[in-house]
């Protein structure tokens, strides 16, 4: 694998985590919190979720492709 392919993975599962680490307060906070607070937090997290799902598909189909 490429030097650089190889980065840009690491990259895309590093920002996937930092996502992942600066949702998880909210996640484990839900059950703490209001109902006026908790549409806008499951909101913030379904986008987090998809960002987070986007950021592992383009790592998995880039080793994918550079396996081939």
């Amino acid at each position: 694998m490429d030097e650089d392919d190889a980065e840009l993975i690491t990259r895309l599962c590093t920002r996937a985590g930092m996502i992942m680490e600066d949702t998880s307060l909210l996640a484990v906070t839900m059950i703490g919190r209001d109902e006026g607070a908790r549409t806008p937090s499951l909101i913030t997290l379904s986008g987090a979720a998809f960002t987070i799902q986007a950021l592992i598909a383009a790592a998995v189909a880039l080793d994918q492709h550079v396996r081939k």
